[in-house]
């Protein structure tokens, strides 16, 4: 006789979810305050820094692309508001940051990133297998080590792998639906993905691959699965979803194209 309430059976799975996501999230934290984690923390941190003071522009080589720093110097610009307003800060508004706190600050903002994407994971397991495979998936990730060690930093390979594994998951979603909502936030999260850290461009490979398996079930023409509107489509808000994240490579595009 299964002696467990009722709503504990019912919510069985959220809560091993929940008690997951909260450890990866709690090793992803532990130890960010460091004052030195990695070599390329300090450079990077002022870009942040840069864009929270409204210095938009990439390095003349564009060698990173920008999206990281401009979720964490809106971050900081956001923060800088809501600190006065609720009493945290006597100092004038908007208030400032010290080079430790932007540090610190982008290090938390990296650790909450990288722990999103061990949702991604459960999605993605529970979708392809069963959700009792999506829980194991998602434990593995939020134990993986060396995760953990670059989610302490601010290393773009966190924020990028976030992004990456979501438009894995929408390719999940195209191979099992072709729907067009999920060709289009796979493309879009590609974009994203790619805007992030350059070399994620070839998650755009899983969508293709998911978008030819569908349309092999119906279709043998070549001509007629490259052309479908709906991985026309994919392909567009990948672009789309790059120039949101890093406009620079298209506003320096003579640049962009002679960096890569």
């Amino acid at each position: 006789m299964n002696s467990a309430p009722s709503w504990l059976r019912r919510h069985r799975a959220g809560i091993v979810l929940a008690a997951i996501f909260l450890t990866g999230l709690a090793l992803r934290i532990w130890g960010v305050a460091a004052p030195w984690q990695r070599i390329d923390d300090p450079p990077y941190a002022k870009q942040i820094y840069a864009v929270f003071q409204g210095y938009y522009s990439p390095d003349p080589l564009l060698f990173y692309p920008m999206f990281f720093a401009y979720i964490g110097g809106f971050l900081l610009k956001a923060a800088a508001w809501i600190a006065p307003a609720l009493g945290l800060y006597p100092g004038p508004r908007p208030m400032d940051f010290t080079m430790d706190q932007v540090l610190l600050i982008s290090r938390l903002l990296s650790a909450f990133m990288g722990s999103l994407t061990i949702l991604v994971v459960y999605k993605t397991g529970k979708r392809l297998f069963s959700e009792a495979m999506g829980l194991a998936a998602a434990a593995l990730f939020s134990l993986s080590f060396v995760h953990i060690l670059y989610s302490h930093q601010i290393v773009l390979d966190v924020p990028m792998t976030l992004f990456y594994a979501l438009a894995l998951y929408f390719s999940v979603r195209v191979y099992q639906e072709g729907r067009w909502g999920a060709y289009l936030a796979a493309g879009f999260f590609a974009g994203l993905a790619t805007a992030t850290k350059y070399n994620a461009v070839f998650v755009v490979l899983s969508i293709l691959a998911a978008h030819v398996a569908v349309k092999r079930r119906s279709t043998k023409s070549v001509l007629r699965i490259l052309f479908d509107p709906k991985i026309l489509a994919a392909a567009g808000m990948s672009l789309a979803g790059f120039i949101a994240g890093h406009p620079y490579a298209l506003l320096w595009a003579r640049s962009f194209v002679q960096s890569t």
